[in-house]
């Protein structure tokens, strides 16, 4: 019933956004492929547990595993499995396999020693809770997003050109051949992107349908749902579910940004963000005795899909194991045996897929090692000067702008039971793995992902610690339930009142200059400790030994409340003083800049070099004569065919095609490349640039000697030329493209 439910708002999601009838069939139906495969796999690991799992966290648990188990299908199966459907080869076989042992045995392998049921009713509303608060972002953001338009269009994040390309260029040509560079690789976290571009080219879906309304979707439901029955699994107080769901969906940062959990402009955040959930989740049910061994496979699993996914949310969980293993083996607790290997079967698996997939780029990601410049607080705008004491304050300021949504770990460590449990030392290490980065790296914001990672485990954490620790003022002070209940709103409300005074402020700054908007995170702080105090203050009548406590308890709620809805922080920027995609684009730092001033044309000395400014609106942005111009390649060419462009800079010739270039996307080529094919670049640039402006018979020989058959080249820029002969043939034409198709016979 679950599964209905869900696969039917699903499909009225996609109608509803723009999607055709029949690709929203034809997606809900592969989505539904896939879970079943996940929920396949965690049933066979819940079998020999006790208790129950409800039907969210079969459905939940499904997709975290089936959407990593279609993706390394796919990328195993594409040589051989026809039109692209490999990622569906392990489902058909293991779905297959289930029915035949279901029949022979007359019963349901996910009815074996376990009982799957309705979620409790705090789960369900919690769920909801989640879903439409996170639903109401997504509508907003997709408003940059169209699928359809009349004219240019310039909206879309410059990155989301990017990631359209990458998962055309890992579902067509495997994880081996870079889209923008025929010949050379691309060493970059692309799990999701494959996911993506698979379901896209099975499917015959049109460009940006996966990433902008299917991805936001299904981590949306996924996510919102193992918060909410994770939570609910570990706390029976009947809002930490709903908490913990809106902590995830709608929390972030306290006076700062970049704390978007299910950023959609990041695909890769977000469905990383479910799979470190479904991780977390399995490691702490194993260490709890909730799950056998079984789990080491899943906790494998989810280990490379992490470094896959984003690679630090797979350290910030390895990191949070070491910290359990060392603490277990110190205090000699049950669990620590199981530590160990939940260590060991994470961390290895984890190292091997970091050597295949990621090393060996040109450029490592640029993070500085106790360096005062460029840090995450300066781009901001959180100084309080631009000197090191200035820039160390701004550092700390940030912390405390990042902490909220974690301050519910410290209600479990008020629970003499619960302070050396696996929950409460995991979350530390998160909290730990988290914070760390802030105060030795910088990188414009790159050394926040580390934080940002952390924050997803962490806020179904916080949620329960807060939780756990309003059940215990009932259990031992003993507070009277109505007082509890209107401390807990007061709490609440006064969180709220704090978040939107941190945001007024917010909006009174700007990125990298020194402002009032630094005072939002201190105010939110002081703040929450007065708030706690006052309202301590009122419940004098409570016992003196857990006045204490109860500072602590309203403290911490004050603060979590306060980062609950803290995604909306830039919609209080009225002044135009919110991060542009551009400049989210800019705080890359000095390794992106870099490679860009290295990228020169090399017809035109008078040019300059390939600067930022001229990068991301300008050279992505377009219009439906693009978007015809690629309709017409994509049915004129196949995937053998190899297109030379003159916009060398954008990605979105690979993007809108899903053919390989002789070059494109050159900064990030250059980035994340490997070092030996750097050298090659500006020459590739420049003889893709000199061709669409004047061909020659010594640009058409290597074009020839690089298997390109077909061109794409913008009049606009002034490179319309009348006659190709005798190196190509206009083919397609209109006031935007000229796509001709080379002569190989001249070759």
């Amino acid at each position: 019933m679950t599964g209905i439910a869900a696969s039917l708002g699903a499909f009225i999601w996609l109608a509803f956004t723009g999607v055709t009838w029949g690709a929203a069939a034809a997606i809900v139906a592969a989505l539904a492929l896939q879970t079943c495969l996940g929920a396949i796999i965690w049933a066979w690991v819940r079998s020999r547990s006790g208790g129950a799992a409800s039907s969210f966290e079969v459905l939940g648990m499904g997709f975290v595993l089936g959407s990593i188990l279609s993706m390394v299908s796919g990328v195993v199966f594409r040589p051989v499995v026809p039109g692209g459907f490999g990622w569906a080869a392990l489902a058909v076989v293991v779905l297959v396999a289930w029915l035949v042992r279901k029949h022979m045995r007359r019963g349901t392998l996910l009815a074996s020693n376990q009982n799957f049921e309705w979620p409790r009713r705090s789960v369900l509303w919690g769920f909801v809770a989640g879903v439409l608060v996170g639903l109401s972002a997504v509508i907003v953001n997709l408003a940059r997003y169209p699928l359809h338009w009349t004219g240019a269009w310039n909206q879309y994040h410059p990155d989301m050109v990017f990631f359209e390309a990458l998962a055309n260029s890992v579902a067509r040509y495997g994880t081996g051949e870079s889209i923008f560079m025929s010949g050379e690789d691309l060493r970059y976290h692309w799990f999701t992107y494959a996911w993506s571009g698979q379901l896209s080219d099975s499917l015959g879906l049109e460009p940006f349908v996966v990433l902008t309304r299917v991805l936001p979707m299904a981590t949306l439901l996924a996510s919102a749902g193992i918060a909410a029955v994770w939570a609910g699994r570990y706390t029976k107080t009947p809002w930490a579910p709903g908490l913990a769901a809106v902590l995830v969906t709608a929390g972030g940062y306290v006076g700062a940004t970049y704390g978007t959990l299910l950023n959609f402009d990041s695909p890769s955040q977000a469905l990383t963000t479910l799979w470190l959930l479904g991780l977390s989740f399995a490691v702490l049910e194993y260490l709890n005795g909730a799950l056998s061994h079984r789990t080491l496979w899943v906790i494998g699993l989810l280990s490379v899909a992490c470094v896959g996914g984003k690679a630090n949310a797979a350290i910030v969980a390895i990191g949070a194991l070491v910290l359990l293993v060392v603490v277990g083996f110190i205090r000699r607790s049950p669990w620590r045996v199981r530590a160990g290997w939940a260590l060991i079967v994470s961390g290895i698996p984890a190292a091997i897929a970091y050597l295949l997939v990621l090393s060996g780029s040109a450029n490592s990601g640029g993070l500085l090692l106790f360096n005062w410049a460029n840090r995450a607080s300066s781009v901001q705008g959180l100084d309080l000067g631009v000197g090191g004491l200035g820039i160390a304050a701004g550092t700390v300021i940030l912390m405390i702008a990042v902490a909220p949504r974690w301050a519910g770990l410290l209600g479990l460590w008020l629970e003499p039971e619960q302070r050396w449990a696996p929950t409460s030392i995991f979350g530390a290490g998160l909290l730990v793995m988290g914070i760390v980065p802030l105060a030795v790296l910088s990188q414009g914001v790159n050394e926040l992902w580390f934080a940002l990672a952390a924050s997803a485990p962490l806020a179904v954490i916080s949620a329960i610690g807060v939780g756990v620790a309003w059940e215990s003022l009932g259990d031992r002070a003993p507070l009277q339930r109505n007082r509890r209940t209107a401390l807990l709103l007061a709490s609440a409300n006064l969180g709220l009142v704090f978040f939107v005074l941190a945001s007024m402020l917010w909006r009174q700054g700007a990125p990298g200059v020194t402002s009032v908007r630094a005072l939002g995170p201190i105010l939110m702080l002081v703040g929450a400790a007065a708030g706690a105090l006052v309202l301590c203050w009122i419940s004098r009548s409570i016992q003196a030994g857990r006045r204490i406590a109860l500072l602590v308890i309203i403290f911490i709620t004050i603060l979590v409340t306060a980062s609950a809805l803290a995604r909306v922080t830039p919609l209080f920027d009225q002044l135009g003083s919110r991060l542009s995609p551009t400049e989210s684009v800019s705080v890359l730092g000095p390794a992106l800049d870099s490679a860009l001033s290295e990228i020169a044309v090399a017809t035109d000395a008078d040019n300059p070099p390939v600067t930022l400014s001229g990068l991301n609106y300008d050279d992505n942005s377009w219009s439906e004569l693009e978007v015809a111009a690629a309709r017409f390649l994509v049915s004129n060419t196949s995937d053998n065919d190899i297109i030379v462009t003159d916009r060398t800079s954008s990605w979105l010739v690979a993007a809108l095609t899903g053919r390989r270039t002789f070059m494109s996307g050159a900064p990030y080529q250059q980035l994340y490349g490997r070092a030996s094919a750097i050298e090659a670049i500006p020459g590739r640039v420049g003889v893709s640039q000199r061709f669409g402006a004047a061909p020659t018979q010594v640009d058409f020989d290597e074009l020839c000697a690089a298997g390109v058959t077909w061109g794409w080249f913008s009049p606009e820029a002034g490179n319309r030329i009348e006659s190709w002969a005798p190196y190509a043939d206009v083919m397609f034409e209109n006031e935007s493209v000229q796509a001709v198709q080379l002569d190989r016979s001249k070759c």
